[in-house]
């Protein structure tokens, strides 16, 4: 006798439902967390934590094009940012709604993840004397994106196999 019990398509169709709704969660949660990630940076900045030209290793530059140059660099990359948030949620919107089959945002979900990961320790320098509660907080909103990211990944491999076992059923 098979210990697996046989899974009826009705379970299958909620399964997929339940994942799909997971993934538009997600999905809107990384829209979401690409616009804090943009924030967080520009509020280091105005407070004055960051000083941007120091920060580039440009504060004795005299050279105002180097400047000009370096703060619209920095205005693409933070456009760029937030444009790749928006199309890894995006995604895994459509997804999960069923309008798009295709999971290549997968890629860029899965380097989001690890590049947020990989910067825990910046959280955690104990040369870093002014561990103030907006340091915390931002680490705890960082560790519910990995969270949202994660959920995003598995949700994704879930769906595409109860989708997989519906169209074999």
């Amino acid at each position: 006798m098979n210990n697996k019990a046989a899974i009826t398509r009705t379970e299958l169709e909620q399964r997929e439902r339940k994942y799909g709704n997971s993934l538009v969660v997600s999905g809107i949660a990384v829209i979401f967390f690409g616009f804090w990630s943009v924030l967080k940076i520009i509020e280091e900045i105005a407070i004055g934590k960051v000083d941007f030209f120091e920060m580039l290793d440009l504060a004795d530059e005299e050279d105002i094009g180097i400047r000009v140059f370096m703060t619209v660099f920095f205005v693409l990359l933070t456009l760029a940012v937030i444009f790749l948030h928006y199309r890894v949620g995006r995604a895994a919107i459509l997804v999960g709604r069923g309008k798009k089959k295709k999971f290549f945002y997968l890629l860029f979900a899965i380097s989001l993840l690890l590049l947020t990961v990989v910067s825990f320790p910046t959280y955690i320098n104990p040369e870093a004397v002014d561990q103030d509660d907006v340091t915390i907080a931002a680490f705890f909103v960082d560790v519910a994106y990995c969270l949202a990211l994660l959920d995003m990944v598995v949700s994704s491999f879930l769906i595409w196999r109860a989708r997989k076992q519906l169209r074999e059923g």
